[in-house]
């Protein structure tokens, strides 16, 4: 796995002090997602809705690790009114420059709980609720 991509770098993410549990939504990637798009994924889903909390990050279907919104909007000022830009990373070669300008996040609901998983791909099936209430259904 090249450095640019998910893997060791995203522990800059994780919030340890934060029980996955907790978690009711969720933010699914591939393995070749970079530092850089799951950063901006995760900030669009922040400032969608300012009732999500802290996000479960699954990388292929496993889960990475837990962000926690507090801190991730103080790396990222994305709680600020002007955009810092992300900084997760700078320098350090683990991103790309900039920041994708386009793409679409499909939200998928639980009709069992309060489960709430986010992803890009609509190729793949959605994903089972990590409560045991099966596939998440499109939110649409």
């Amino acid at each position: 796995m090249s450095d640019r991509h998910a893997g060791s770098h995203l522990n800059a993410l994780f919030d340890r002090r934060i029980d996955a549990s907790r978690a009711v939504t969720s933010l699914y990637v591939g393995a070749a997602a970079d530092l850089s798009l799951i950063t901006a994924f995760l900030m669009a889903i922040f400032r969608a809705d300012a009732e999500t909390g802290d996000i479960v990050l699954c990388v292929d279907g496993t889960r990475a690790g837990v962000v926690g919104r507090a801190r991730f909007e103080a790396i990222t000022g994305a709680s600020d009114s002007v955009d810092r830009g992300i900084e997760i990373g700078a320098g350090d070669g683990a991103t790309l420059p900039g920041a994708p300008t386009t793409f679409t996040l499909m939200r998928l609901t639980c009709s069992g709980c309060a489960q709430v998983a986010f992803r890009v791909s609509g190729d793949e099936p959605p994903p089972d609720c990590p409560e045991g209430h099966g596939p998440m259904a499109d939110a649409a």
